[in-house]
């Protein structure tokens, strides 16, 4: 049996376990509400994991804020290489990853070592060699249009603390960063011995 992820989705949305946020404003493709049936469905999924993992397994629990600052990301190498390449189609506008589309144009070509050596390290391609890629192989967008110049996108939010710009933040990309920030802390709590788990 196939699953269907479009059914799955009409009928979570017909019965409001979820809706389109600001879908009285056309929506924003990615973001949901939680309605009445979804949230104490969420609820239990979150109380099952804590149960299962942090309860049962002792471990220590974090709840780190969801803003985390430049410097933080920064050093982790976020700020650097959380980000994807992505081209345009110059007539639609219409963005696509870039890694995701060379793949899939190359997928119908015939494999050759350079392009397995390609497809190999299209996640190691800066903007200039991905352009240059897609010229020599003339690749083109789904509609069969000429790309634009290849451009970073950065996958963190990024936000200001305070009314100061060099205040710089980001809605956390992930929640590790707040448990090695902490890790000193939960290091001492522990009687400063090895080993111990948080979540």
């Amino acid at each position: 049996m196939e699953f269907e992820q479009e059914k799955v989705e009409r009928l979570l949305k017909k019965n409001f376990f979820i809706s389109p946020s600001a879908h009285i404003y056309g929506g924003v493709s990615g973001l949901y509400d939680y309605g009445p049936y979804g949230c104490p469905l969420k609820n239990n999924f979150i109380n099952f994991w804590r149960k299962f993992f942090i309860i049962e397994e002792m471990m220590y629990e974090v709840d780190t804020t969801i803003l985390t600052p430049y410097e933080v990301l920064k050093a982790s190498g976020h700020v650097d290489k959380f980000c994807d390449l992505l081209v345009f189609d110059k007539v639609t506008g219409e963005f696509y990853r870039a890694d995701h589309l060379l793949k899939q144009e190359f997928s119908k070509m015939e494999e050759t070592d350079q392009i397995k050596r390609i497809i190999d390290n299209l996640d190691c391609l800066n903007i200039k060699e991905c352009d240059e890629i897609i010229k020599a192989y003339e690749i083109k967008s789904p509609n069969n249009n000429e790309l634009g110049n290849t451009t970073y996108f950065n996958l963190m939010f990024s936000t200001f603390i305070g009314p100061k710009t060099q205040n710089m933040a980001f809605l956390r990309p992930e929640t590790a960063q707040g448990q090695f920030i902490n890790f000193k802390k939960l290091y001492e709590l522990n009687n400063s011995k090895l080993p111990f788990a948080s979540a």
